[in-house]
């Protein structure tokens, strides 16, 4: 039995400590949207997750829900740099340079949100629309939360590749992280 509520405080830690997500409606405008890096594939193509989550903002930007883009990340796992990988699939799919903003520091979630705070700040957008992968909303949905931006979090389609098992292990993968991070801090203290 103890190990029944131990088993079920743990899968609601994320609710409680993340809290919950900043929705948004589907009819309302934003000035940016902010799509979270992934890192590339080890030859420079896409990473199906990276892939979801522009496919996302593609299908958004043609709905008219926001007119710049912020892609935002580094060279993370490999030379890549996520942020020009993005870029890239953008142009190919019905961007204009001058509405793509480029975001190259950021290293992990929270320099996502950081760096593109930064960057709407020097350009006078203020509210954004965040997409990410659906395991990971909690966490940029609390960092964007904590960075005081006006946004909505809205989440990637899961990627076509995916079944059921990697979906589990992404989400897995997430709240592993979650409670390492979360222990970090508790250490910390």
């Amino acid at each position: 039995m103890l190990i029944m509520v131990i088993l079920v405080l743990l899968f609601l830690l994320p609710f409680f400590y993340f809290g919950p997500i900043q929705k948004s409606s589907s009819q309302a405008c934003y000035d940016v949207c902010i799509v979270l890096g992934y890192p590339a594939k080890k030859e420079g193509t896409i990473h199906p997750i990276l892939q979801a989550r522009m496919d996302t903002a593609i299908r958004l930007y043609h709905q008219g829900i926001f007119k710049k883009i912020i892609v935002s990340g580094g060279a993370v796992k490999n030379e890549y740099i996520e942020a020009e990988v993005m870029k890239a699939y953008a142009l190919q799919h019905g961007f204009k340079e001058s509405q793509i903003l480029l975001e190259t520091k950021a290293r992990n979630t929270y320099g996502n949100i950081q760096y593109a705070k930064q960057i709407m700040a020097q350009h006078r957008l203020n509210t954004a629309i965040i997409i990410t992968s659906p395991w990971q909303l909690r966490k940029a949905n609390r960092f964007a939360k904590e960075a005081k931006l006006n946004y909505a979090m809205w989440p990637s389609m899961y990627p076509k590749t995916f079944t059921l098992f990697h979906i589990l292990g992404a989400y897995l993968y997430s709240y592993l992280n979650l409670y390492r991070n979360f222990i970090y801090a508790l250490i910390k203290k």
